[in-house]
């Protein structure tokens, strides 16, 4: 079977596998958490056959795969791909990902992905944030008892500390930020202009400066960039319709020449990612830069195709 056909019919699956809880929005519980996992692995094959680097994938999945997502489940489907491909990126074998299952609910019979989002990096096989230690507590704590959400988070924040920064939080943002770009590329010109207005004209310098900044981790290449006629351009908070990509500009703002608190970041959002959201923020700044944007794109390789 074509890799474009089984990535869609495993979405179908995991689509007819929620269920939604009454009052909680578009939060669902997931009776077969297994599929994530299957999902992740046919994305891993593709990737690995195709020869994609490692640092591309998650733009490739963003760029090819949203709209597909959209169109198989509106209410939920939206970066599915990514979450499982980040998934079996991280946690490598099926038995470390049947840790955290367990853990993120399933043992009570509640499995949501959030939560395995919140743990992701964590319990990660590459550069976990936890130590061995602190992952035994989080199994031993989190198997006795379902938490909510918010209880789930402090709980988890009583075993790791304090961050200097709101990981979960971050993270959140980055992809409902992702989701308005792409709808905005997916979209039709006036789409754009709406997503302008929104945003404001003035606003688009500014963030992808903070985008440009925040991913450097070597402090004199940071120096370098970070002069005085860049930091009168960062505006210590800015307006927008979108309360989500305003607390992340103020969140991108906080780590500015604190390489702590940008390490913690590019452990959520790698540097890449980062640089392509600067790139489509530009594009989307003018028709003509969009234009430009998607010359460039034509002639890289699109591995989802029937």
């Amino acid at each position: 079977m074509n890799e474009l056909l089984r990535i869609q019919n495993l979405i179908k699956k995991i689509r007819d596998k929620a269920e939604y809880t009454p009052g909680l929005g578009d939060s669902y519980v997931m009776r077969e958490p297994d599929l994530y996992w299957k999902l992740g692995e046919v994305l891993e094959e593709l990737f690995e056959k195709n020869n994609i680097p490692k640092d591309d994938r998650i733009i490739h999945i963003t760029e090819n795969l949203t709209k597909v997502e959209e169109e198989i489940w509106p209410r939920s489907g939206v970066g599915l791909s990514q979450k499982s491909y980040k998934i079996k990126y991280h946690f490598i074998d099926k038995e470390r990902f049947d840790t955290v299952k367990m853990i993120a609910g399933h043992k009570f019979k509640n499995f949501r992905i959030k939560r395995v989002e919140y743990l992701l990096h964590n319990f990660s096989k590459r550069k976990p944030t936890a130590t061995e230690e602190q992952q035994k507590v989080m199994i031993k704590v989190f198997s006795k008892k379902d938490f909510g959400h918010d209880d789930f988070l402090k709980e988890k924040q009583k075993i790791l500390g304090v961050f200097k920064i709101d990981q979960p939080k971050i993270q959140e943002y980055h992809e409902q930020i992702i989701k308005l770009v792409q709808n905005a590329f997916d979209g039709d010109p006036n789409q754009r202009e709406e997503l302008r207005k929104s945003v404001g004209l003035d606003y688009f310098e500014p963030i992808r400066w903070l985008l440009q900044l925040v991913k450097e981790a070597n402090p004199t290449k940071f120096e370098i960039m970070y002069k005085r006629n860049v930091k009168s351009k960062i505006q210590k908070n800015y307006k927008s319709k979108h309360k989500f990509l305003d607390s992340f500009y103020v969140e991108l703002r906080s780590c500015l020449g604190d390489f702590e608190k940008i390490r913690l970041l590019h452990d959520i959002i790698q540097p890449n990612e980062l640089s392509d959201l600067n790139s489509k923020l530009k594009a989307l700044q003018t028709e003509e830069n969009f234009k430009t944007y998607n010359l460039r794109k034509e002639e890289l390789k699109n591995i989802f195709k029937i």
